[in-house]
């Protein structure tokens, strides 16, 4: 199927026919597309994730070109006759029974975009319509009271999942060592930047000796909402984490990192209403410099060493590439240093890995087991906070410090071997060297 100024790549046809005669349980098959100038130069390709249920409620990544078996098209139009272009793929994804989506990574097809292409926004082949935008919430409402979905920005959409009308306890679990300002500034814009209603602080000293920092944590063992935990010893990020969560009392945890600052009030219900989600685990922000460029928009596995920050330096008002900047999305991994998750899921896969991964990684490997167990990692940019990174450990820079994350690396390597390599929600045509989503050399 395909749409009017859409026009099929030489030798797609030969592509859909060979993976549908491979896997007879596929569904729907799509591929990577580009733009046609006016004198029909190819420009712009959107190179596409796999099957990606989060970000095809925000944009039609998909498109409009994409093969699919009869015995689906003729549930779908069981419904009804479909009046919009999205509507029946929104059928096809999301409302018939699980479907079995495949992505080939070539372009497919090309696109003329109806005005000059340097005129376009960049997005407008992805975004949906008003209509297809209402026609996605009316399907959304049958299966999910009380959610709703608005324009945001970029022209993306924003599905906003609903909160039981009792919000479940978290409990924010932030390791600290001495720094008492961070620490301080840390809690503080939480306290008054949060409009969750219902919050625990667990607070881990890691062995702090400066005197305003211990005189600081006292107090707050004073605080009726906060535990002060005493964990001396070498630092062992996940067996910090992991102690504190046995000792939570809330259904739902954060890991919060105590360079972290809160700028606006909806962050945390942002990120409890993905994590209680039944099909979701983890659940990353996104997080900025102080000089607003991003720092973290979520994580992909096989750049450089073995994870990087795609979009990393990019200015916050930025879309990013296809809006995966401003796009809530499924992801192979989120950052530790702000995450949210349901304890009994964080528990079932064993939590960070205090043995293999005390520093580095283990947010990744978490996120990777949780994707194991069948949860999927969830990065929302409606969740804004500042990370002023690793000031209070500083960087990996002395050789003790780089080797030990190597070891790490190589650790994370061998246990995950091709799921790092190929990652699922990137694009093997995008590099693997740097962190802008930039085609691959």
């Amino acid at each position: 199927m395909t749409k009017a100024g859409e026009y099929v790549a030489e030798g797609a046809a030969e592509r859909f026919i060979a993976a549908l005669t491979s896997d007879p349980l596929v569904d729907l098959i799509y591929g990577d597309d580009d733009d046609l100038d006016k004198a029909g130069r190819r420009q712009n390709p959107r190179f596409k994730p796999d099957w990606n249920k989060d970000f095809f409620l925000a944009a039609n990544f998909i498109g409009n070109t994409f093969v699919v078996r009869r015995t689906l098209l003729m549930k779908a139009l069981d419904a009804g006759p479909c009046h919009l272009p999205g509507e029946l793929l929104q059928r096809l994804v999301m409302h018939a029974p699980t479907p079995r989506l495949l992505h080939l990574p070539f372009i497919l097809s090309h696109r003329r975009p109806e005005v000059p292409a340097d005129a376009t926004d960049e997005l407008a082949p992805i975004l949906w319509s008003d209509e297809e935008a209402r026609s996605l919430s009316a399907g959304l409402q049958r299966q999910i009271p009380g959610i709703s979905i608005s324009r945001s920005n970029h022209g993306l959409l924003h599905v906003v999942w609903p909160l039981p009308s009792r919000p479940p306890l978290v409990s924010l679990i932030i390791p600290t060592r001495d720094h008492v300002d961070l620490l301080q500034s840390c809690l503080l814009s939480i306290r008054t930047k949060t409009d969750y209603p219902n919050l625990q602080f667990i607070v881990v000293d890691n062995g702090s000796t400066d005197t305003a920092a211990l005189r600081y944590l006292e107090s707050l063992r004073q605080e009726p909402d906060v535990k002060v935990l005493s964990a001396p010893g070498p630092f062992n990020f996940s067996r910090l984490n992991n102690l504190a969560v046995n000792s939570a009392d809330g259904a739902v945890i954060g890991l919060v990192n105590n360079d972290i600052i809160a700028l606006e009030p909806g962050w945390l219900r942002e990120m409890v209403s993905h994590a209680i989600r039944p099909d979701v685990g983890a659940v990353g922000a996104r997080l900025l410099y102080q000089n607003g460029l991003i720092q973290h928009a979520g994580m992909v596995c096989g750049i450089g060493l073995l994870t990087g920050h795609p979009h990393k330096f990019r200015r916050s008002d930025e879309s990013g590439y296809m809006g995966r900047i401003m796009a809530t999305q499924t992801l192979s991994a989120v950052t530790g240093a702000c995450l949210v998750v349901e304890k009994a899921k964080y528990l079932s896969v064993g939590g960070l890995d205090e043995d293999h991964l005390p520093v580095a990684f283990n947010d990744v490997d978490l996120c990777l087991k949780l994707g194991e167990a069948g949860y999927r990692t969830i990065y929302t940019p409606y969740a804004t906070l500042y990370h002023l990174e690793s000031i209070s450990r500083g960087f990996d820079t002395t050789r003790i410090k780089a080797e030990a994350y190597k070891r790490e690396a190589d650790f994370m390597a061998r246990k995950w071997n091709v799921r790092v390599v190929n990652d699922p929600f990137y694009n093997p045509n995008l590099t693997r060297v740097r962190e802008d989503f930039s085609y691959a050399d």
